[in-house]
């Protein structure tokens, strides 16, 4: 697929792939419309890193803000690392919940 729309109706094109710790991520990118929230015309780029399983690896998002004629741009980046290293035990008292329950 070479277009996904997210839930804000920001298109994202396909832009390639990217290689990290050896794995192949799908690369989509977005110029989406201004920010509405803000006082700025300046489009929200965005890039989203996407594994073979669909699960989002990387998530950035740049915005440019206008503001009594300063111009600061925020970079926000959200990342999810180590999937399925991590084990966590049951509490003590999901198997007496569970009981109870039934």
């Amino acid at each position: 697929m070479t277009r996904r729309t997210n839930p804000n109706g920001d298109e994202y094109e396909a832009a390639g792939t990217v290689t990290r710790d050896g794995e192949t991520l799908l690369r989509y990118n977005s110029t989406g419309g201004a920010n509405p929230t803000m006082n700025t015309n300046e489009p929200v780029n965005s890039t989203l890193l996407i594994d073979e399983e669909g699960i989002i690896r990387q998530f950035t998002v740049t915005i440019t803000h206008f503001s009594n004629s300063k111009i600061p741009t925020v970079t926000i980046s959200y990342r999810t690392t180590d999937i399925d290293s991590t084990t966590v035990e049951k509490p003590d008292w999901v198997e007496t919940a569970r009981k109870q329950a039934n």
